[in-house]
């Protein structure tokens, strides 16, 4: 299970039950979260592995851009609209 949100406190080396300052969800950190995951995602994905992400504010054109990524990497992938 891939988790934004533990990927960006990671990324600002916080605990997990700690608070993100807001700086740490600006279009610029997004954009880095999101590709990791995907990224993420993708090697699992390659590995063998079955993935589920989760993104609290993911935005559509995110999905959008990752729906190919994802595909390439797993030609099997279910397509739920």
């Amino acid at each position: 299970m891939l988790h934004t949100d533990a990927l960006r406190k990671r990324l600002f080396g916080v605990a997990k039950t700690e608070r993100l300052r807001a700086d740490a969800y600006t279009p610029a950190v997004n954009e880095t979260v999101y590709r990791l995951q995907r990224e993420a995602a993708i090697s699992y994905l390659r590995s063998g592995y079955s993935v589920m992400s989760t993104a609290s504010s993911l935005a559509l054109r995110n999905v959008v851009q990752s729906r190919p990524l994802l595909t390439t990497a797993a030609p099997n992938l279910p397509d739920f609209g």
